[in-house]
């Protein structure tokens, strides 16, 4: 037979402190617009790509990762695979620089997220959030959108483990 896997606190860690609830990553999908190319936004109706201009990976790979390191790394939940556990999926929504006649650049980035379980939806909601870019440099929009991505991931983070948190103590009374 097989030996168990067993949890364990790590060293130095505080043995009687809770372990964080445990939380599954599930689907995390973009638009079909979202590919490699760098997007930007010149209205509320108009999009464009950039023909010169390509993100070394597609930015939902980017939203993965951010969100992972929003809730996994910061200990706010565990990183379930399998089982019963919650599930949050992810759509992003935008990933893009806008461009306004006469004012500088942003970056936007916004993000569907849902929390469930087996059988409802725990919470939902859209975070979106747009930085100004110092200029119109790649490099600056870039880090705009890069900034936009890590507080939207902060934000989804928090809301998500404050509600994991709240159906915890929910199913322990």
């Amino acid at each position: 037979s097989k030996p168990a896997l067993i949890a364990t606190p790590a060293p130095g860690a505080d043995a009687g402190a809770a372990m964080p609830p445990a939380l599954r990553l599930g689907r995390v999908s973009g638009g079909a617009h979202l590919g490699k190319k760098v997007v930007y936004r010149s209205s509320s109706v108009e999009l464009g790509m950039y023909d010169d201009k390509r993100w070394t990976e597609r930015p939902d790979e980017y939203v993965r990762r951010s969100i992972s390191a929003a809730l996994f790394d910061t200990e706010r939940a565990t990183q379930s695979l399998s089982g019963g556990s919650a599930t949050l999926d992810l759509e992003l929504l935008a990933f893009e620089e806008i461009v306004q006649k006469d004012k500088p650049s942003k970056g936007r980035v916004s993000l569907r997220y849902s929390l469930h379980d087996e059988q409802s939806v725990l919470v939902s909601d859209v975070v979106t959030v747009e930085i100004d870019a110092p200029s119109a440099d790649t490099d600056k929009v870039v880090r705009a959108i890069s900034e936009a991505l890590s507080q939207v991931s902060e934000q989804v983070a928090e809301r998500v483990s404050v509600r994991l948190d709240r159906a915890t103590k929910t199913a322990e009374r």
